[in-house]
């Protein structure tokens, strides 16, 4: 956002309701999609919730996150009607994105890959959204080494301290 910023001569606003998902004491957890389906087909047999209600422990829903990233969306359509939105967000919540929009189903939204640095291009007229398009990495230099690599381990299963990884992107 302060790089696509300074290239144009305005300074990025910074929202909370952008952020990813926050999977609360789950996050601390090593294998947080595998801990988190199992907490939520415990809760959906015990409670009987929709497993989009279902909350990680000091954490939010699916239900929460799609409604942060919506309640942003309409805002930003109401401030600014005619103007040009540039939004900057990690994958979960651009694909959150394109699911409101209509444009994937929520089963869809999340087996999307959605790439570092992937431009998504939509426009909004008359109520009703394009999706020009999606992922777009065109703007990268082409390492045909980095790409073959980038190709191999995308869809790999990832070994890694979670806890780790966290404490490094804070």
């Amino acid at each position: 956002a302060e790089i696509i910023g300074k290239l144009h001569n305005i300074v990025p606003i910074f929202d909370k309701r952008l952020r990813e998902r926050d999977f609360g004491d789950l996050e601390n957890k090593e294998n947080l999609l595998l801990n988190w389906k199992v907490h939520v087909k415990k809760i959906v047999e015990e409670q009987g919730l929709n497993p989009e209600e279902v909350k990680a422990p000091n954490g939010e829903s699916d239900k929460d996150h799609w409604d942060r990233i919506n309640n942003f969306l309409n805002e930003k359509l109401r401030q600014h009607p005619d103007d040009i939105i540039v939004v900057v967000a990690h994958a979960g919540s651009i694909k959150i994105y394109l699911g409101i929009i209509g444009h994937f189903s929520k089963e869809e939204m999340y087996k999307t890959y959605q790439g570092n640095t992937g431009l998504n291009e939509l426009e909004y007229n008359n109520g009703k959204w394009k999706v020009k398009q999606i992922n777009n990495i065109d703007h990268l230099e082409k390492d045909t080494d980095a790409l073959e690599i980038f190709n191999r381990v995308k869809n790999e299963k990832h070994n890694f301290n979670f806890r780790e990884r966290w404490r490094i992107n804070k």
